[in-house]
């Protein structure tokens, strides 16, 4: 545990004097254990935490990098709790994995709810409704916001008729993925043979139990929509529609 109002690496216990007025920032990192080694593919890269520390810095913010795996959770969250006891305190929660492949996740979040400690990010609520595309697809639909037609492929076995009843071209997309994983070239597709090519492929690489990095879970072929892609950071509370605010990040 290491506390800095510029990096990580300096030491971080409480000394007399310190101004507390600022509030201290734990940013719970998401970790698994391989073979005795502690690997963390997407966050431990010099790159995030010198952003990351430039960013506090900026900000007067003394924060801590903290490594969480799945069988730390409830200590690292004892921690904070016990920080935040002393002196203002508030998680940066970095912690998106899926559990099933060793990185933590939701678990985190619950924990931190049911110590009543601030974070960022999602609740665990809206952690569990947005994982899912098909969840979200049938939300919106529900909620009269229109989504491009979908359906689920099965699992194994031969796709008949699906081209005719959504039309084509149709974009295939695993249930829960994430930075565009198990979406590639090959993913746009004109025949029912192409979507069960594309289908296999995806259970066999990023599905696959040895080394794939998605859980293993539906594949839906919905229709392709061409022009431009929007991305809109959206922030707020879902229960409080006048909170809710968004930017324009990018336009691809």
């Amino acid at each position: 545990m290491n506390e800095s109002d510029a990096a990580p690496g300096t030491d971080g216990a409480a000394v007399a004097g310190r101004d507390y007025s600022r509030p201290l920032v734990w940013a719970l990192s998401p970790y698994r254990i391989d073979d005795g080694r502690l690997l963390a593919d997407d966050w431990d890269l010099e790159p995030t935490k010198s952003q990351l520390a430039l960013s506090f810095a900026r900000l007067g913010l003394p924060w801590i990098w903290q490594p969480v795996v799945l069988g730390s959770v409830d200590e690292v969250v004892a921690q904070v709790a016990a920080s935040h006891a002393e002196r203002p305190t508030v998680v940066f929660n970095l912690c998106d994995g899926f559990e099933s492949d060793g990185y933590p996740g939701v678990s985190v979040v619950k924990a931190l709810e049911a110590a009543g400690l601030p974070f960022t990010g999602a609740d665990s609520r809206f952690y569990a409704i947005s994982s899912s595309k098909l969840d979200m697809k049938i939300r919106f639909k529900g909620s009269g916001v229109e989504t491009p037609a979908w359906e689920e492929l099965p699992p194994a076995g031969p796709v008949t008729g699906l081209c005719e009843r959504l039309g084509t071209p149709l974009l295939l997309k695993p249930d829960v993925s994430y930075a565009s994983v198990g979406i590639s070239l090959r993913s746009k597709v004109d025949s029912d043979g192409a979507a069960e090519a594309r289908r296999d492929e995806i259970r066999q690489t990023e599905m696959n139990e040895a080394d794939g990095c998605l859980p293993e879970g539906p594949i839906f072929a919905e229709r392709f929509m061409g022009g431009h892609e929007y991305t809109v950071f959206v922030g707020g509370y879902w229960d409080q529609p006048e909170t809710i605010w968004n930017l324009l990040c990018s336009i691809t």
